[in-house]
């Protein structure tokens, strides 16, 4: 997709809007109900075709096919987490979390609200001359949510009969200006991981 579709004040002000609504709301992994039917909602507001109840009850998937040919096109995949985790919120925000020990406090609030101002740009474009896949996934603190989601094979073509040639996913970065992407080949940010020390003697 060569085309650069510069975003509106109306579009950027309802990802903003969502994000807010999805951050007051925050949910556990594989707890992610209301969050799900957000998706699904605005997936169906924007005409794009999705199957929800994936990867244990709250993954969604969404298909947008390719204006050019898409019995051949290659089909790229977006994908977004929706878990929040179990943090105490203590900013002030008016639209803080309304969920006691729950907060969205690594981004996918933004995450999930982000690909579906895509998914509405895209659905709404002229020209789409790749299919794309919409990943909503659960669970990724720690719930293996990416690997459910694939086991239910969205990214073979099981779900909605496109495979996923490439799949590209984000991150909020807090410290890059607006509009700055950043990107490299191998691991680039920072991850959590648990282990166990025996003291012995």
């Amino acid at each position: 997709m060569s085309a650069v579709i510069e975003p509106t004040e109306p579009l950027i002000r309802a990802v903003l809007d969502l994000r807010h609504d999805l951050h007051a709301h925050p949910e556990l992994a594989y707890q992610e109900r209301r969050t799900s039917a957000v998706v699904e909602r605005e997936l169906a507001a924007a005409g794009v075709e999705s199957v929800a109840g994936l990867a244990g009850g709250t993954g969604v998937l969404g298909l947008l096919a390719a204006t050019d040919s898409p019995a051949s096109a290659p089909t790229i995949a977006l994908r977004a987490d929706m878990d929040a985790l179990p943090i105490h919120e203590a900013t002030g925000k008016p639209y803080a979390s309304q969920h006691e020990g729950v907060m969205h406090a690594c981004g996918h609030d933004g995450h999930t609200s982000i690909l579906l101002g895509a998914a509405r740009t895209l659905a709404h474009s002229t020209r789409r001359p790749n299919n794309v896949l919409l990943l909503f996934q659960p669970a990724e603190e720690g719930g293996a949510g990416g690997q459910k989601m694939v086991q239910d094979g969205v990214l073979s073509g099981k779900v909605l009969g496109k495979p996923a040639d490439m799949i590209f996913g984000l991150h909020g970065w807090t410290t890059l200006p607006l509009g700055k992407l950043a990107t490299r080949v191998g691991p680039m940010m920072a991850a959590t991981n648990t282990f166990e020390v025996v003291l012995e003697g």
